[in-house]
């Protein structure tokens, strides 16, 4: 479908890597409606971005800017920021270089927009994991729960809180004035910046869900979810700790008792830990002493003896894991 008036809505990629961008960009060129402006910031990658962005040129309309500075490399944040700075449209989609769309997702974003009256700041659509990475050997697709309909940031806060829960920067639609409201928090890989910002986006108005077409969100080994090095891992943790303070601060402001709100974080916190089978080490356990002073209301001592219990589980874990391995051989 095509118009002459001006799109509402920029699709934004902020890329650098190349592996899976033709799919992404072909996935945006079969949409159905082609009420859009896509815009494509190249973090200074080695990879031949333009290249394929030149292969679309004609099919579909791009704006194409290559950046000087790698600057994901310092605030994947900072990058997502200036590539919509490129952007003039009122409604702003952050897409990535490796994940896809069903066709019909942009034509069913501007049948949700007229039904509500675009009264909503967010839109968002339900997901599919692609599970690519090598810890998935079979691969195979997982299709995450349905969003509620309407949803306000508090409550999606305490969902993800809760867990476990997925959500993703890509799933979601917003407006620029809300953007601009409520900004994305710089965490460190952005890794838990999309839970806060998306969160930030259903106060006051709830968030609304498009219940079909899906994204496909792909967990592959060159994203950053993929990646067990234990030095990314120690700079999530560092983003996790982060995203705790910041959850306090919204969950309180939005009515919940603080002592309420310490609890299911540290609650969250362990639960990550867990779900990463990371052991804590000194420098951690320091770490997460701090912020259980700050933030739990935890004595040092308190939550030095719950880290080593925490250990102590995860190494008996992690055993009868091997013992269970070995005895299936």
């Amino acid at each position: 479908m095509t118009t002459a008036s001006p799109p509402l809505l920029a699709i934004v990629i902020p890329a650098y890597k190349t592996k899976y961008l033709r799919a992404a960009l072909q996935s945006i060129a079969n949409q159905t409606d082609r009420r859009f402006q896509l815009y494509v910031g190249d973090d200074a990658s080695p990879e031949p971005v333009e290249t394929l962005v030149r292969e679309f040129s004609g099919k579909i309309s791009i704006r194409y800017e290559r950046f000087n500075e790698n600057l994901g490399k310092k605030s994947l944040v900072a990058h997502w920021t200036r590539c919509l700075k490129l952007t003039v449209e009122p409604w702003l989609w952050i897409f990535s270089d490796d994940d896809f769309l069903e066709p019909d997702c942009v034509a069913a974003f501007y049948a949700e927009l007229a039904k509500t009256n675009g009264q909503h700041d967010a839109y968002r659509f339900n997901a599919i994991v692609e599970q690519t990475a090598s810890r998935f050997p079979g691969g195979g697709i997982l299709e995450k729960p349905s969003h509620p309909p309407l949803q306000s940031g508090k409550d999606f806060l305490c969902g993800q809180l809760c867990g476990p829960h997925n959500s993703y920067m890509q799933e979601v639609i917003f407006s620029r004035a809300a953007w601009q409201r409520v900004g994305i928090p710089d965490f460190p890989l952005a890794w838990f910046a999309d839970d806060a910002f998306i969160a930030s986006l259903g106060e006051p108005r709830p968030l609304c869900a498009i219940a079909a077409p899906r994204i496909h969100w792909r967990w592959s080994d060159e994203n950053i979810t993929g990646s067990n090095s234990r030095s990314l891992l120690r700079i999530k943790f560092r983003s996790a700790a982060l995203f705790v303070k910041w959850a306090i601060q919204f969950l309180t402001t939005h009515k919940m008792e603080p002592r309420a709100a310490a609890q299911l974080t540290e609650k969250w916190y362990f639960a990550y830990a867990r779900q990463n089978e990371k052991f804590l080490d000194r420098k951690l356990i320091q770490d997460i002493q701090a912020l259980a002073c700050q933030c739990w209301g935890r004595t040092s001592g308190g939550i030095l003896a719950r880290s080593m219990a925490f250990n102590s589980r995860l190494l008996v874990t992690k055993i009868a894991s091997r013992t269970r391995r070995r005895r299936a051989k």
